[in-house]
């Protein structure tokens, strides 16, 4: 019996299971010639990589698929294919031997690849219907992720040939080190000049001047990122093919295809060309952020500053964050030798569903191990979850500009990232499901689930809390202003002492100030001499000059005025209690600034404090409507919790907040503008309430910084996010 009637007789219950083998079994494909096999190891199991050279594509393989490769020579078979691959798979010890079935599955996904040699029958048509739409699957993706539209352009490949020797010194191992000591040194300087990085104001990043700036600089920084790519693929041998512009959220990025180096059999080189765009892009926010502590002019700060944002926090958040599908994603598959990680984890939540939830038995998890089930499911988890935020935040950014068009895109991307994947899942499911108890069983559980979520957020009620922030304060009497600028000389008192009115508290230098009184002093007598020379012969120039005289004689006294107020002295009898902890010797202080308390009661013989809060409209009105109860927490002790008391909510409503610690320059929660150099000046308007708390124990300075959570009675969900709603279109209606 020849070896291929061996064969079909072995396989003959695979051929009554597929129908299409009696049409296809004379067929003798071929693997073509633009395909490479290379051999790869994923987490000690063997694999091959499939490389089609032609459309820079990479496709996994199986021992079994390779083998049933191996034996395509255009000469053989069908059966002949199947019998030469199990006997070779048999010699070396494995159990699972290919059926019919996994070589027409096999010849299928090979020709939708274009990766096959042979006359197809035209009755197997079907096949080339799948090639059809996996070419137009690219515009379905396209339409299916609204934030993102890719566009090809060209093919950079004989650019990056140019720069090859360019790219063969960037691999070298001394630019490694030059990144390290670059990058690291960066972060040194961060940590030094750490409080003028944490006075960068968030308001200020956000105006639309610097996102005109941000929406110019991201495509430039994303160039040289690609670039990175690019070059790194071509030192170590790949090619790129396809370059091109890539929509994100309206802003065009560009891209090359560097999918080449999936076919590198070094791991190392593999993670280099994934982490060469954001090693280039921390690299340039090292060397931006050494520019901006050196440079004094505005725009270039600005510039400086994006670059440096977009450097580091963008690249660690987006770019390099492994739970979206972008560089960090990559680099994880490949440091992890877990390809299609994202893919893995989507099918191990299903199983889980379907198992546990629904009771199937037939499914199969992707993990191997419960080591594996955990992390794939975490990170299943972890990736929906992040996905969600990310878009909560492009849909908040967006309602500032056009609540009409994010309400649009909340349609968009929900339909078709939830709603129509949901759909799609459940069809199939109760497709292959052929069980009748098994169908109504998932039908019972989802229904009763569904119940359960709108029972949950429609009827049971769950806490609510608003939080803002609050300063521990004291009546306008009791502050005590710089009467001139000038740095500070001399600290006669410390923190918490009891002073004598009049007693001196600090020293100001400031030597201009007196060259200025000087020069006033010599102006008023030279005028005082004139008016007197002309008093006799020129009277009305006479008077004009005594105009004069009284001008210059009301700013020499307020130069006087400024000079004596150089030492700075207590108003009252009291206790003084410092602003700022940043009031030390060498600091410079503007005319105005608020240097200290003086409590003329005494501290120790208060029992209460007061703290005055900031509240936006929206908190105003849940805090007017219903407060249960008011808990306070003081900054450098939060694990204590004071009673709060409710004293009275001032009638003003305007834009000035009362200390410059509530706003988000000084570390607050409410956006300040940006043209406010002393942080004060709110972008919304703002109520004050004042807050009565016992007077804890331990050390308290006027000025500090208090947490108030007023805590309201529970409401279900449906009717939070009704109110968050309503409240969003309100602020769109009057902006």
């Amino acid at each position: 019996m020849a070896a291929s009637e061996l064969v079909v007789e072995m396989a003959d219950s695979d051929l009554q299971r597929s129908p299409l083998w009696q049409q296809l079994q004379n067929l003798k494909p071929q693997l073509a010639s633009h395909a490479e096999l290379t051999p790869r190891n994923y987490r000690g199991e063997l694999y091959y990589v499939l490389h089609d050279k032609a459309g820079a594509r990479f496709h996994r393989l199986t021992a079994s698929a390779y083998e049933l490769l191996g034996a395509m020579n255009g000469e053989r078979t069908l059966p002949q294919i199947l019998h030469v691959a199990r006997q070779g798979l048999s010699h070396s010890g494995a159990d699972d031997l290919p059926d019919a079935e996994d070589l027409l599955e096999l010849l299928q996904y090979l020709q939708v690849a274009d990766l096959l040699i042979c006359d197809m029958p035209p009755s197997t048509q079907a096949l080339f219907a799948r090639r059809q739409q996996s070419r137009r699957a690219g515009w379905r993706r396209m339409w299916a992720n609204p934030l993102t539209w890719r566009i090809r352009l060209g093919n950079p490949n004989a650019l990056l040939d140019r720069l090859q020797p360019l790219a063969l010194e960037l691999a070298k191992p001394w630019v490694g080190v030059l990144w390290l000591v670059v990058v690291g040194l960066a972060l040194a300087l961060a940590v030094v000049h750490w409080p003028r990085v944490a006075a960068v104001s968030f308001s200020d990043l956000l105006s639309p001047t610097n996102l005109l700036l941000l929406w110019l600089t991201y495509p430039a920084m994303k160039i040289l990122h690609e670039l990175s790519h690019g070059l790194f693929t071509k030192a170590f041998g790949g090619n790129v093919y396809e370059c091109g512009v890539v929509f994100v959220v309206g802003v065009p990025l560009p891209y090359v295809d560097a999918t080449a180096a999936t076919g590198f059999s070094s791991k190392a080189q593999r993670l280099m060309v994934g982490a060469a765009g954001m090693a280039l892009e921390m690299l340039l926010a090292a060397l931006a952020f050494m520019l901006w502590l050196a440079v004094e002019n505005a725009f270039l700060q600005a510039l400086l500053l994006n670059i440096v944002i977009l450097g580091s926090v963008s690249t660690l958040l987006f770019n390099g964050n492994p739970l979206l599908k972008f560089d960090g994603y990559h680099l994880l598959c490949d440091w992890l030798e877990t390809p299609n990680l994202a893919s893995r984890a989507r099918a191990q939540l299903r199983y889980l569903l379907e198992r546990y939830g629904y009771g199937l038995t037939a499914c199969q998890g992707e993990a191997r191990t419960a080591v594996g089930a955990c992390w794939l499911t975490a990170y299943g988890l972890a990736a929906t979850a992040y996905r969600f935020v990310i878009f909560g935040f492009i849909f908040m950014l967006l309602a500032r500009v056009s609540l009409p068009l994010a309400l649009l895109l909340a349609v968009w991307v929900l339909s078709l990232q939830l709603f129509w994947p949901l759909v799609r899942y459940f069809y199939q499911l109760f497709g292959h499901t052929e069980n009748s108890s098994e169908r109504r069983r998932i039908g019972a559980v989802t229904a009763l689930f569904l119940i359960a979520v709108a029972l949950f957020t429609s009827v049971v009620p769950v806490p609510l809390s608003t939080r803002v922030d609050g300063v521990i304060w004291l009546p306008e009497d009791s502050r005590l202003r710089a009467g001139a600028a000038g740095q500070v000389a001399h600290m006669a008192v410390s923190d918490g002492q009891t002073v004598a009115a009049g007693q001196r508290l600090l020293e100001l230098h400031n030597p201009q100030l007196r060259s200025q009184l000087a020069v006033k002093r010599a102006q008023v007598q030279e005028y005082q001499l004139r008016a007197e020379q002309f008093f006799s012969s020129d009277r009305p120039r006479a008077a004009l000059l005594r105009e004069d005289l009284a001008v210059l004689r009301a700013e020499l006294a307020d130069l006087q005025q400024q000079v004596e107020q150089l030492q700075v002295a207590s108003p009252a009898d009291g206790t003084v209690y410092w602003a700022s902890p940043d009031i030390l010797p060498g600091r410079y202080l503007e005319r105005g600034d608020l240097l200290a308390y003086v409590d003329t009661s005494g501290l120790s013989s208060r029992r209460d404090l007061r703290v005055r809060t900031a509240l936006t409209q929206e908190q105003a009105g849940l805090v007017q409507k219903a407060a249960v109860n008011i808990d306070v927490r003081l900054a450098g002790n939060r694990e204590s919790v004071l009673p709060g008391k409710r004293l009275s909510q001032l009638p003003a409503v305007g834009y000035q907040l009362p200390s410059a610690a509530l706003g988000a320059a000084g570390g607050g929660r409410l956006a300040v503008k940006s043209d406010d150099a002393r942080g004060l000046q709110t972008q919304q308007q703002i109520f004050l309430l004042d807050i009565q708390i016992p007077k804890p124990d331990g050390q308290v300075h006027y000025g500090q910084r208090a947490y108030v959570k007023f805590i309201h009675p529970p409401e279900p969900l449906i009717k939070r996010w009704y109110r968050q709603l309503h409240q969003l279109f309100i602020r769109q209606l009057y902006k």
